[in-house]
Formats: structure tokens, C-alpha cells, sequence
């Protein structure tokens, strides 16, 4: 027997799925849990497949299920940005789900700018913002988050798209009135090094490149949050090597020889399907404004 699978239920698949809830489900498509599971037992009579089982997280998809989602985020991708016109998205009148994952650094320097600035543009809108995590690149491929701030990595997958946002660089960061006047000085402190997944986990490059360019530094310990680092460094005398971008305002900081740089490009990471979307073009937009201070 032949079904027929458009949009609107792909859209019921893909959204329980991320929900593992009917009634979040009903609520974030703006229908009633009844008419969700009228499409959901339509969908296990065309798919000859529960799709979804109880379990103490939820629903929990099945294999089938699993095999499947992956070819339905992008059919559904590619069906929205096709129906989508130029003056379609109004992020006022948005009210789907905008969930964003950054690295932890920039979390915590620009987060709740970042917040603030999305639920202030699109006020009918879900806000999630999370923190860069080994599922981040299965998340963005499945729809469970919608686009990434990350640094740029030849290791990503193709079907994740990565858009320049900014280039920066390495610095050493101190407190204003550290007694360190240059980058010799400075290199004299306990260095505190900041852990970022998904860049600098595996393997410190830039710490590997100073020593093959004979820059010593001093091991003052390894921390996963920006915020714990800039209290050491400020409490003590204690310097930290940090993305420029993340510097907050009441550091001062020296810059690297160009011999010592290695390329620092931020980027923008989205499902290659939504690369024309309005949504992730106007997203894109804000998150560029607020990181560079427009």
C-alpha cells in the first residue's frame, strides 16, 4: 500500500524524537496531544514500526527509527527551505525552538548577551544555549541543535557547514595590575591553560608550537571553565593563555610573535541542508553582532 509522508509528519517524527515528549511535542507544533498521536499511530502503520517506546527518559526511538532520522532531518531541511520566501521569517512572530551550542569559553564571556539578544529579537521563541560537547556534531546533523559556535577544524563532517565568523589569535591574559610588563615577564608566571572540547582536549597545539619555537612557559594548571581560570588569574599572579576574543574588558593581555600563531578562525557550524536558511542567516547575524560588539 502506497503512504503518504509529507511534511507535517515528518515534522511530528523528528520534533518527538528531540522531545522524547508527546505533550512538549503538542505544545511546540501548536497542536493537541490527541491530533500528535492520530499522526503518530499513522506513522507506525506506514513505517510497520512502534518508532517510539515508554521508557524512564521518555520516548526512546527505536532502531528503525534511528536508521531513519537522520534522512528526515534532511528531507525536512531541504522541503522548509524550499517552501521558505525571501520575506518569510520574522523572528518576531517565531515561535519554534532556537537552541544554540557554543564552546564553554565563549558561554561564559558572551552567553547571556547571546541569550538576551535572541529572546529580546524573537519573544515567542524557545532559547536553549549549550555548551560544546562530543554529541555537539550529532546534534546539529539530527535538528537537536540548530547551530554551533565552535572553532574551525578540517575534522568536521561534511554535511556540517562552517562559516567564518571572525579570525583571532592567542594571547597571554593577566590582571591589570600584574607587575609583568611584557610577554618575557609574563611567561615567567604560573600559566593557566584553558580545556576547551572539541579543539584543545586531545592535543595543546599551541602550547606544542611555542616550545618548537623555544618559548618556555610555567604549567600553572589545567581548567575547563573560563570563569575558574579568570579568578585564579586575578587572585594571584598567575597568567592564561586565552582566545583574544574571550579577553573580558578588566584584563590586560600580551600578543604572540606571528611565528608563534597558529590560525584561530571562529565559526558558525549549521546542518549543510539549512546553509539558505532565513532562520540561520538571521541567527547567524545576531550571534556575529553580539561576539564583535555591534
Amino acid at each position: 500500500m502506497e503512504s503518504e509522508i509529507g511534511l507535517k509528519h515528518i515534522r511530528v517524527l523528528t520534533c518527538l524524537y528531540k522531545e522524547k515528549s508527546l505533550k512538549r511535542t503538542a505544545r511546540i507544533l501548536g497542536k493537541t496531544p490527541s491530533a500528535i498521536s492520530k499522526t503518530l499511530a499513522k506513522l507506525r502503520e506506514d513505517y510497520d514500526d512502534p518508532l517510539f517506546v515508554t521508557s524512564q527518559n521518555g520516548g526512546e526511538a527505536t532502531p528503525r527509527l534511528e536508521e531513519i532520522i537522520e534522512d528526515l532531518f534532511t528531507v525536512q531541511g531541504m522541503l522548509e527551505n524550499s517552501l521558505a520566501t525571501e520575506n518569510q521569517f520574522d523572528p518576531a512572530c517565531y515561535k519554534g525552538e532556537i537552541s544554540l551550542s557554543c564552546s564553554m569559553g565563549l558561554i561564559e564571556r558572551f552567553g547571556e548577551q547571546l541569550f538576551t539578544q535572541l529572546s529580546t529579537l524573537a519573544p515567542n521563541a524557545q532559547i536553549q544555549i549549550h555548551t560544546w560537547t562530543g554529541e555537539t556534531q550529532q546534534q546539529i546533523t539530527t535538528g537537536q541543535i540548530s547551530a554551533a559556535i565552535h572553532v574551525l577544524s578540517e575534522e568536521k563532517p561534511q554535511h556540517i557547514y562552517q562559516k567564518k565568523m571572525l579570525d583571532d589569535e592567542m594571547v597571554l591574559a593577566l590582571k591589570a595590575d600584574h607587575p609583568a610588563k611584557n610577554m618575557q615577564q609574563a611567561l615567567t608566571y604560573p600559566a593557566i591553560i584553558l580545556k576547551t572540547s572539541g579543539w584543545n582536549d586531545r592535543r595543546f597545539r599551541f602550547l606544542e608550537n611555542l616550545k618548537d619555537n623555544g618559548m618556555e612557559y610555567i604549567n600553572g594548571g589545567l581548567v575547563d571553565h573560563l570563569s575558574l581560570g579568570l579568578k585564579l588569574i586575578k587572585s594571584a599572579e598567575r597568567v592564561m593563555f586565552l582566545p583574544k576574543v574571550i579577553v573580558t574588558p578588566d584584563l590586560k593581555y600580551f600578543t604572540f610573535d606571528e611565528t608563534c600563531q597558529m590560525p584561530l578562525k571562529f565559526v558558525f557550524c549549521i546542518k549543510t541542508a539549512n546553509r539558505n536558511s532565513k532562520l540561520h542567516q538571521w541567527l547567524y547575524d545576531v550571534c556575529l553582532a553580539v561576539i564583535k560588539g555591534k
